[in-house]
């Protein structure tokens, strides 16, 4: 029985060997291989990190250059807007001085009135007199013009 038992555990210990034998070099080109693979990897990973890193550097340099192209995008609608701000202005200053000059017209015409009442009786000297009082009447309505409108530099009274 003893016999018997030690060819089993020899035939069990060839089986086992037979086995191990193929699975280790098996193993051996597996780590053959990976040691093939890391060399390489050691020689072609950096030089790519290296582009990598350039392809970023070019990247930021672009988005700088982006900012810088959208700063004067802003620098632009800020003067287009201070020229909408002043185009508002000066039609602002226009529809008033539009209105004033309006007002002193018929202001002047109120001034006609009595003139074309006496013309009959005064002649181009009566008329004359109503001109010229037409140029007073103007003259104290355009007043706002030599002390500084708003529109001309100064404040607004």
């Amino acid at each position: 029985m003893v016999e018997a038992a030690v060819v089993i555990i020899a035939l069990s210990a060839m089986v086992l060997v037979a086995y191990l034998i193929p699975t280790l070099r098996q193993l051996a080109k597996t780590a053959e291989q990976s040691e093939r693979l890391m060399r390489m990897m050691n020689t072609d990973v950096p030089p790519l990190l290296e582009e990598a890193g350039r392809a970023l550097h070019t990247l930021n340099l672009a988005a700088i250059d982006i900012e810088k192209a959208l700063a004067g995008g802003r620098a632009l609608n800020d003067a287009a807007a201070s020229i909408t701000c002043s185009i508002t202005d000066v039609r602002s200053a226009c529809w008033q001085t539009a209105n004033e000059l309006l007002t002193g017209i018929v202001g002047w015409a109120d001034q006609f009135r009595p003139v074309a009442a006496i013309s009959g009786r005064g002649g181009l000297s009566a008329l004359l007199t109503g001109v010229q009082e037409g140029f007073k009447f103007m003259r104290g309505r355009s007043a706002i013009h030599t002390r500084g409108g708003s529109y001309n530099g100064g404040e607004q009274q």
